[in-house]
């Protein structure tokens, strides 16, 4: 088996006006030296035929009936072989730099087990040239239940981190990511956030937070940041957070988007 010196890792269920897209992103990476894992958690629209149509050697295609993402997550992470792992969903892309970037700040910083870049919501805004900056932001646990900047798309993480949290919550329908970040905290785990935008995230109808079922989503986010609250905090004010969170999902979205961009893109 090959030497890799990191896993990346995607799952898709009937993904394909997208997946081509972000497979192109992953293999076009600067940093050559790794293994692409991709799970088809039982597609219908061709995803199977488009995935067994690929020929690079550094690809692992896995085929399962469809058992949700939890499994599907996990079923990969039973393939990856490299001690690091990294996330990117079926409809987003990566800048060519990030695999390389970010395997310099974990080799720089042995005790760091998470690692997400920022996020960019224009391809423009993708960021394109590395530099020996190697800086990053911890991220405390008490920041899970306020503005924790990780994002699932964006993320790296030693996979003897995830292995001590018995990976992702296979019981879980939405918020995969929120509830390992908890566990991972929980468990001591150091997590980081590097400035760059090394990769962009695609907002479109099909994401599960945008449709019908938003407020059994939105009450799961709660739940999850209620949990957050009786893990971390430090205030009695950081009960607010979770209600915040509760009654900006509620909005429209629209104003959701405008409010988003002028509190986190500052």
């Amino acid at each position: 088996m090959p030497d890799y010196r990191v896993s990346v890792l995607t799952t898709v269920y009937n993904g394909m006006p997208w997946l081509a897209e972000a497979i192109d992103s992953v293999l076009l990476q600067r940093e050559g030296n790794f293994q692409y894992v991709l799970v088809d958690d039982g597609s219908t629209d061709g995803t199977s035929a488009y995935l067994k149509s690929l020929s690079d050697s550094r690809i692992d295609c896995l085929f399962l009936s469809h058992q949700g993402r939890g499994r599907a997550l996990n079923a990969g992470l039973q393939q990856c072989c490299a001690p690091l792992v990294v996330i990117l969903d079926a409809d987003d892309l990566m800048s060519p730099i990030r695999l390389s970037w970010q395997l310099a700040v974990m080799d720089a910083h042995p005790d760091l087990d998470v690692l997400s870049s920022e996020c960019a919501y224009h391809l423009s805004d993708v960021t394109q040239k590395q530099t020996t900056d190697n800086d990053f932001l911890d991220i405390p646990p008490v920041s899970l239940i306020r503005r924790a900047r990780l994002f699932h798309s964006g993320i790296i993480m030693r996979r003897s981190a995830l292995q001590a949290v018995n990976g992702y919550d296979e019981t879980r329908k939405n918020l995969l990511d929120a509830d390992l970040w908890i566990r991972l905290a929980k468990q001591g785990s150091r997590l980081g956030l590097m400035s760059p935008r090394l990769f962009y995230r695609r907002i479109h109808a099909g994401q599960h937070f945008e449709r019908k079922k938003r407020l059994s989503y939105l009450w799961a986010g709660f739940q999850v940041r209620w949990r957050a609250v009786q893990l971390f905090s430090q205030s009695p004010l950081d009960a607010f957070w979770p209600c915040l969170a509760l009654l900006y999902g509620l909005l429209p979205v629209n104003l959701r988007n405008y409010l988003y961009s002028w509190w986190f893109m500052r």
